[in-house]
């Protein structure tokens, strides 16, 4: 059965099949329950649901189905191994976009105050999503901008998943050896850290 013209007004029956040959005119909601096959162009100036995700090509299979995105924002909060009460931030902000189960995010945080009784690593909480602990890829590493922070000459990292899943690490790297924390003794009360980081959700 071939359908030269298709209107929304127009029933067709399920148990007929049929093909259209033209165009598609529609301004309402179009629901279908078996499989559609486009062999032209879709153009949609509205918003596609899918409940069961979206495959590309010829792929079938359902370890490769992308399942989500989401863009949104969250709150960093900076702290230490062993909390600082009264820590104060002059400026505080994150952003993330997760595709499927890979979550990429970004964070500032400039302090006014590191507070009091803080002490042992750096360590930032928060984060829009924990991070996968499968062995093998449960640390995840990125870059991270500091600012006034004593240290030598080492380089520096952000990075999550080595201790905890739902926590950023400040980390730097040291000669001969093992890379190292950042402490609440290597930061001052104007300390400040803009970082991003792509990991594996949980």
């Amino acid at each position: 059965i071939s359908y030269p013209s298709f209107q929304v007004s127009d029933t067709v029956s399920a148990a007929n099949g049929g093909t259209f040959a033209g165009n598609v005119a529609m301004s309402g909601t179009l629901g279908v329950t078996g499989a559609t096959t486009l062999s032209s162009t879709l153009g949609v100036t509205g918003k596609i649901t899918s409940t069961a995700g979206i495959t590309f090509g010829s792929d079938t299979s359902a370890d490769n189905v992308l399942s989500d995105y989401e863009e949104g924002t969250w709150t960093p909060t900076l702290d230490f191994n062993t909390g600082a009460s009264s820590v104060a931030y002059s400026e505080r902000k994150g952003t993330y976009t997760k595709v499927g189960r890979l979550v990429t995010v970004m964070g500032v945080i400039v302090l006014t105050s590191k507070g009091s009784g803080g002490s042992g690593r750096v360590q930032i909480t928060g984060l829009p999503f924990n991070c996968s602990t499968a062995t093998g890829s449960n640390q995840y590493s990125g870059t991270v901008e500091a600012r006034f922070v004593t240290l030598s000459s080492e380089a520096i990292h952000a990075e999550i998943g080595r201790s905890a899943n739902n926590m950023v690490r400040i980390m730097r790297s040291q000669s001969g050896a093992q890379v190292a924390e950042i402490t609440e003794a290597n930061c001052a009360n104007n300390t400040g850290f803009l970082f991003t980081i792509t990991y594996e959700e949980a």
